[in-house]
């Protein structure tokens, strides 16, 4: 199972593009508002995404629910920035709602097991979270693990563009949770 995670980890970073994950860092920081819209068990990694980049001190928002992510794109602005994750690339309902984002100017980033999924075709910007698939281990599994690294390096790569305010901002929130432990 290890050995799966890690050659999925590897195709992950080798096989998604550099010049994309720039393009689409370049799109994150131009952004009044990030997205991360998810359904089922692609939400988890929708919310934990909002909670890495809520660190920007910018509005980030996570939902699942259809009729919240259609009233968040009803007041979305021109370039925001929608991230919609699906280990299929399938899901009927997030595909749905990319015409909707882009008659809104919003920059849609699908992140999928497949860049030949329904989705990864929609969207403005698509990356590929690799899922070799181990025995007894779902592909969902894997793909959940490469999606995250996906999300951290966007993190990265932002949070270096904008390092003395993203220090910044780290210092403020830890100082917050600290008043909150024992």
């Amino acid at each position: 199972m290890l050995t799966s995670y890690i050659n999925s980890a590897k195709a992950t970073v080798e096989n998604n593009k550099t010049e994309v994950i720039d393009q689409i860092v370049e799109k994150m920081l131009d952004s009044n508002a990030l997205y991360f819209f998810g359904m089922g068990g692609s939400y988890s990694i929708a919310d934990d995404a909002r909670h890495k980049f809520v660190r920007f001190n910018q509005n980030s928002f996570s939902e699942a629910d259809l009729h919240w992510q259609s009233i968040l794109i009803s007041t979305s602005k021109p370039a925001d920035v929608c991230f919609l994750f699906s280990s299929s690339g399938s899901n009927k309902d997030l595909i749905e709602l990319i015409p909707d984002l882009q008659e809104k100017g919003v920059i849609t980033v699908g992140i999928t097991g497949s860049a030949s999924s329904p989705l990864a075709a929609e969207v403005d910007y698509h990356l590929t979270a690799y899922e070799e698939g181990a025995k007894f281990v779902s592909e969902a599994m894997e793909s959940r693990q490469t999606t995250m690294l996906l999300i951290d390096i966007l993190f990265v790569a932002a949070s270096l563009k904008k390092m003395k305010h993203v220090e910044d901002q780290l210092l403020e929130i830890r100082k917050g949770i600290a008043k909150r432990r024992v």
